[in-house]
């Protein structure tokens, strides 16, 4: 899996998951972030790489940790270069 990959995978395996502990549908967080439910659900299932703008948006309706993201990204990262 190559960087951009994974990056995908993170990013939407946390917008996933703080959705659903949020019980929030995607119809419900597009209308909250004005972002097209489609759009959304190809994040979840990391077919796209979302916006620094869209991040943000569901960052801030979400409230996932971007830190703790970008930190298992790094760590990830550093750990299959180190495997190659």
């Amino acid at each position: 899996m190559d960087d951009q990959e994974l990056f995908n995978r993170l990013i939407g395996e946390a917008i996933r998951k703080s959705r659903k502990n949020l019980n929030k549908t995607l119809d419900q967080v597009a209308s909250d972030t004005q972002l097209d439910d489609k759009h959304i659900g190809r994040l979840e299932r990391a077919e796209k790489s979302p916006s620094l703008y869209t991040f943000f948006k569901l960052y801030r309706e979400l409230d996932f940790s971007a830190d703790e993201i970008f930190q298992e990204i790094m760590k990830q990262i550093e750990s299959s270069q180190r495997d190659s």
